[in-house]
This record gives C-alpha cells, sequence and structure tokens, in this order.
C-alpha cells in the first residue's frame, strides 16, 4: 500500500523531465532558426557568403550595392585581399573617415581603401596581417591614428570590431606579443543579434518592401541603396544623400560634441605596444608608412575642446609625434580641419568628410608629376562625377564635390576642364592661352582624351546643326562636344541606361518598418557612439 504514491512520484517525475527536455530543444531550435533566419537575410552582416559575394563582384570590376553599410567589412577586405590580382601602391588603413576617400583621389598612383568601421588597435593589427597572408604589402600604407584608437576594452561601447580578432590574434602569434583573452573578446552582442526576433522583423520587412535589392551592379548611385566599390570607397543612395543636409550635420556634430566633451580618449599601454611592435614589423618590411590624422567637423572640434576632451586628443597628438619621430615617418592632417582646408559644409556629421576634403588631406601623400596612365573599371567611373568641379562649374554652397549639375549643353567646355586636371596634377604642362594656341588645339580631342582617364569611356559624338547665328565646322564641333559632355555626364552617373528594378510582392500591403519610418522622418539613429561609424544606423540598435 506505501508504494503506490513513490510509484506515480517517480511517473510524474519522469514526465515533467521529458516535458523540460522537449521544452529545451524546441527553445533551442528556435534559437537555431532565428539564427539561420538573420543569416539568410542579412548575408552582408552575418555569413560568410555575403562577404565572399561582393568580393567576387569586385573581382569582375563591379560594384555592389547594399541596403546600408551595415556589413562585415572586416571579412569583406579578407574575400576581397584574396581575389586581388596586383598589390595597390598606396593603402589606407583606418576608420570610416575614410570611406569616401574613392581611388582616383591618388591620380599617379594605384590605391585601395581598406577602412574598417570603428577601428581599434587590434583591427591595425589584423589589417596588417591580411596584408601580409595575402602577400598585399603595399609600397605606402597610410595609417590613421583616430582619437579612439587606443581606447580599452573595458571602455569601449561598442562591437563592431569583435570578428576582426582572429587576424589580430594571428599577428599577435606573428609579432609574438600577448593577445587578449577569449573571454575578453567572446562576440557576445553578435550572437544576441543573430538570435533577436525583432532583428529578424526588420529584416524582413526591409527585404519585402524593397523594389531593388542588394546585388552586383554596373550603377553607380541607387535610390535607396548604397554602393560598394572596388577601390574600397562607398557612394551613398539617393535617400541618404537628401538626408544629410547642412542643418542636420551642425546639429549631430553639435549633439557627439556634448557626448564627448567630458569623455576624453583614453590610452591603453597594451595597445600602445601592440602597435609599436606592429610598425617595428613594417619598418623591418620596408614598407614607408604615413600617420595621418583624419579631421573632425570644425562644428564638433570648436565645441568639444572647450573641455577635458581637448587634452585626451592633445595626448594622441603627442604619441602620434613620438612614432613619427621614432621611425622617421611623416604626419598629415589634423584633428583640426581648418589645417587641412576643410569647412563644415564638407561633412554630413562630427566626422565624415566628403571626397573633397578628403581629397586635400591625401594630397600630401601622393607627389604627381604627370596625368596618370590609362585605367579601367567601375570604380574609376566615379572620377568623371569630378570633371565638373574641376572645370569651376560646382557652385552651390555645400555640395558635395561627387553630384555634378544637371547636365547641360552650351556652358560645358571641356578644354577648360582638361586645363583644370592639368594645373591640379600636372601645373608645368599648362601653357599660356593665345589666341593662336586656341585655334591650333582640338578640344573634341583633348575633352575625349581626359574622359578617357577619368570617365570609363566616351560616348558617340553625335552630329548636330549649328546653333542660330554661327557658321562654320568650329561651331558645329562645340556643339556635339557639348552633347557628348551631357551624354557621358549622365552615363557616369548610371543614368544612361534604363535600371533594372525587381519589385517584389507587389500585391502585398506595405508594412512601414522602423529603418523607413525613421528615415521619412529626417532621424537617424546613430547608436550610442557615432565615432567612426560605417553609416547612419537605420536599421539596427
Amino acid at each position: 500500500m506505501t508504494k503506490a504514491p513513490a510509484a506515480g512520484g517517480e511517473q510524474g517525475a519522469a514526465r515533467g523531465g521529458r516535458f523540460l527536455l522537449v521544452l529545451g530543444v524546441l527553445v533551442a531550435a528556435g534559437f537555431v532558426a532565428l539564427t539561420f533566419a538573420n543569416r539568410a537575410f542579412a548575408p552582408e552582416m552575418y555569413s560568410r557568403s555575403g562577404p565572399r559575394d561582393i568580393a567576387a563582384a569586385f573581382a569582375r570590376g563591379e560594384n555592389y550595392a547594399v541596403f546600408d553599410l551595415n556589413i562585415n567589412i572586416r571579412e569583406l577586405r579578407d574575400e576581397h585581399l584574396a581575389r586581388m590580382k596586383e598589390t595597390p601602391d598606396v593603402m589606407v588603413l583606418g576608420a570610416s573617415h575614410w570611406q569616401e576617400a574613392h581611388s582616383w583621389l591618388l591620380p599617379t598612383s594605384s590605391f585601395y581603401n581598406a577602412h574598417v568601421h570603428r577601428d581599434y588597435y587590434e583591427d591595425m593589427l589584423g589589417m596588417v596581417e591580411l596584408l601580409v597572408r595575402h602577400d598585399r604589402l603595399p609600397k605606402r600604407l597610410v595609417i590613421a591614428i583616430r582619437d579612439k584608437l587606443f581606447t580599452p576594452i573595458e571602455a569601449r561601447k561598442d562591437f563592431l570590431w569583435l570578428p576582426g580578432i582572429p587576424y589580430y590574434r594571428a599577428m599577435a602569434e606573428r609579432l609574438g606579443i600577448e593577445a587578449h583573452s577569449t573571454w575578453a573578446t567572446l562576440p557576445v552582442q553578435r550572437w544576441r543579434e543573430l538570435a533577436s526576433l525583432p532583428m529578424l522583423y526588420d529584416n524582413v520587412t526591409r527585404f519585402a518592401n524593397a523594389t531593388v535589392t542588394p546585388q552586383a551592379t554596373s550603377e553607380s548611385r541607387f535610390e535607396d541603396l548604397d554602393v560598394l566599390l572596388p577601390g574600397g570607397s562607398i557612394i551613398w543612395s539617393s535617400e541618404h544623400k537628401r538626408l544629410f543636409s547642412a542643418a542636420r550635420a551642425r546639429r549631430v556634430a553639435l549633439e557627439f560634441a556634448e557626448a564627448s566633451i567630458n569623455d576624453p580618449p583614453q590610452i591603453d599601454p597594451k595597445g600602445v605596444a601592440a602597435i609599436t611592435a606592429l610598425f617595428d614589423f613594417l619598418k623591418a618590411k620596408g614598407v614607408e608608412v604615413i600617420l595621418a590624422h583624419p579631421p573632425f567637423n570644425p562644428v564638433f572640434y570648436d565645441r568639444a575642446m572647450q573641455g577635458p576632451y581637448a587634452t585626451g586628443l592633445h595626448r594622441i597628438e603627442q604619441l602620434t609625434r613620438e612614432f613619427a619621430e621614432r621611425y622617421d615617418w611623416r604626419i598629415i592632417g589634423s584633428f583640426d580641419a581648418r589645417v587641412v582646408g576643410c569647412t563644415p559644409a564638407m561633412y554630413i556629421d562630427a566626422e565624415h568628410a566628403n571626397p573633397e576634403c578628403l581629397s586635400k588631406l591625401l594630397a600630401a601623400v601622393d607627389a604627381p608629376h604627370d596625368l596618370p596612365a590609362p585605367r579601367s573599371g567601375a570604380d574609376d567611373r566615379v572620377a568623371g562625377l569630378q570633371l565638373s568641379s574641376l572645370s569651376g562649374h560646382a557652385t552651390e554652397a555645400g555640395r558635395e564635390a561627387d553630384t555634378p549639375p544637371a547636365a547641360s549643353g552650351p556652358e560645358v567646355d571641356p578644354l577648360e576642364a582638361y586645363r583644370a586636371v592639368l594645373r591640379r596634377y600636372a601645373p608645368e604642362r599648362v601653357r599660356p592661352r593665345g589666341e593662336a594656341e586656341q585655334r591650333a588645339e582640338d578640344p573634341l580631342e583633348t575633352y575625349r582624351e581626359v574622359l578617357q582617364r577619368y570617365g570609363g569611356g566616351v560616348a558617340p559624338v553625335p552630329t548636330a546643326a549649328p546653333a542660330q547665328g554661327a557658321t562654320g565646322p568650329g561651331s558645329r564641333r562645340i556643339e556635339a562636344i557639348a552633347a557628348a559632355a551631357s551624354a557621358n555626364r549622365r552615363c557616369v552617373t548610371g543614368e544612361c541606361a534604363r535600371r533594372v528594378e525587381t519589385p517584389r510582392y507587389p500585391n502585398r500591403p506595405i508594412v512601414e518598418p522602423p529603418h523607413r519610418a525613421s528615415a521619412r522622418s529626417g532621424e537617424l539613429n546613430l547608436g550610442a557612439d557615432a565615432s567612426s561609424m560605417g553609416t547612419p544606423r537605420i536599421t539596427r540598435q
């Protein structure tokens, strides 16, 4: 009589154990399903296949359009460097301050922009490891020393640097220095994102509402997709460009200054020791290193330098000078944009400058004596966007240099554009413009030459009737040149061919995801730390 209850209790315990086991299995299966789903809908960020597909497009000379720049850029650099056929003359290592530094900004050298988002000193070691691993150490290496580069791990507020830890560990072993412990560098935040249901909802609704999805492309500009270029730089979507107003840039710069003014940059001695070992390695390899200070928006700089932040920034500057003296290396740039020649109109926020400002920063890297040899490639097509500004036609205050004026006719002066290129890159070749010389020069041929070198090709020159009141072949030639200029300008900006759009779920009701709502309201979530972000973080917290 006394054994029955005991038997019943054992059966109940067994049933409870089975229930917990089944529940655990279901929960684990749910997390696994979320992980696979997030990888599938955001492969550029969470799957190795995303960076691999982008790098394959780069190897074919194509661009790659993405929803935003929240991608695993460290793995992308690994995949891309592995597919490079030649080592560029110059590379830049740094944070997203450099993201609009296009390959043609150094016209006499081949240039690769190897920036990563929110870099720390571990990234410097990791990126050099990739250069060594893939036999791509360049002749000259620009290494940016930003304000937060030496921040200790415990003081960091972001996690984008964690995917680069395997590369950092490999270089630390190569240098014979102690690396961070595994426990200190576990990518816990990344695991949380992968198993996040809100993240999955955001990714799914983004795909469901997209008219164009991420893809390899020959286009240089999309309405709502940012474009990654084979040279390592980026082109913002038209949607982003409209949001980057002067008023917004000033507001964001002041907000970031208020958040930074009492938070001076910190210097981790372990980071200094690691960078010193890295610099010893590069010096022994014969690499010419150029240290760089990326300039801040003057609006941010003027306000942030009124508090303790200034003391920390001066310590970073002093440390950079010590490195330069020890290794006999140059320093270019300045945290103060006025030293470089950049203005607030050249920034989209506190730190990220446009190509015009970055060209001033990189001017000291190259010492051009002649025009570059003709090159080909998808990235070089972007150079054609600069022809209008080189010829003096970019007039609107605050407009970025890579946005040409509307294509038009007679005001286009291709000969003057060619002369502007000479004045900028090879002044010794500029000749005075006498009347006899003007008659002797062939503006059509000089225009064709500069477009071949900087615009990625020349459109056929159409025949044109002379303008009213004009006679002779000269007038027809000038009109033909103007028409060709207009056609080439449209091709360079990707407007000469009809865009192929992929409608998705056209009959489904539109669900407004969070990132679209914030974009329409003009507000972008910059996250807890806007320093060196690859893009305003629209889609992810």
